[in-house]
């Protein structure tokens, strides 16, 4: 017969230690829940109250800068800027984030106010308000090319030529017509003035009249004037040359 061993101390012993385990543990968590990694490595404190409202500050004066300047951009149609069949719309456009000037050109389609295209490389010497005076545009009977002048120097024109639709704008290349001007008074380039005016379409005959200077030793700087004839073709990517007349020399009519 085997007998029996009690240890009653044993007993108390894990007593004891259970009463321990549960005295030390904190409410809720377990005894031996390892710590988080920002625990043992430290947490971030929090940034201080100020620091949090100088950044919110900054957002809010950044989202009222961008809606105040949005708020004040400004357009306008062009002089002769509106289609002939009142479809479209060439306007100017305040753009003060532009690089080299504060405005663009665009056209717009009448009927759901939205912008079909804007132009690039157009102009661009003036500021928004002289533009506005300054840069004309001619549509032809059809509506479906329209001539815009806008100023590129202090003392130059230029003239550039769209083909419009309803869902696109295409820019056609213009000759460089002053050259062939140039050519029949002796001369190679002009004397700082150099103006071109659409006159009027004829179909899809562009009638541009261009003024222009050149120097002469013996006059100093005379003036002339030329009428040049483009033709455009809404399947063309250029507009075609058809005649420059001979310069006649403005100062002697």
């Amino acid at each position: 017969m085997t007998d029996t061993l009690a240890f009653p101390c044993m007993s108390r012993f894990q007593s004891n230690s259970t009463a321990t385990l549960q005295r030390t543990a904190p409410v809720g968590h377990a005894a031996c829940a390892p710590q988080s990694p920002q625990r043992r490595h430290g947490a971030r404190p929090p940034l201080p109250l100020s620091l949090r409202l100088s950044v919110m500050r900054a957002l809010l004066l950044m989202v009222a800068l961008a809606i105040a300047s949005a708020a004040h951009a400004r357009d306008a149609v062009i002089k002769g800027g509106r289609s002939k069949n009142g479809l479209f719309e060439l306007r100017i456009v305040q753009d003060t984030g532009g690089d080299t000037s504060d405005y663009i050109f665009a056209i717009y389609d009448t009927r759901s106010k939205k912008r079909i295209m804007q132009l690039h490389d157009i102009g661009g010497y003036h500021r928004y308000e002289q533009a506005c005076q300054a840069s004309t545009a001619l549509w032809n009977d059809s509506s479906s090319f329209v001539a815009l002048t806008d100023s590129d120097s202090r003392h130059t024109e230029c003239t550039y030529i769209f083909h419009v639709s309803d869902t696109s704008v295409r820019r056609l290349i213009v000759p460089d017509f002053v050259q062939n001007a140039l050519g029949r008074v002796d001369a190679t380039e002009t004397d700082l003035h150099r103006h071109l005016h659409p006159a009027r379409w004829d179909g899809n005959q562009l009638h541009v009249i261009l003024d222009f200077a050149v120097a002469n030793p013996a006059r100093g700087r005379v003036h002339y004037e030329s009428e040049a004839i483009l033709e455009c073709d809404h399947l063309d990517s250029i507009a075609r040359l058809r005649s420059v007349t001979k310069p006649e020399d403005t100062e002697s009519k």
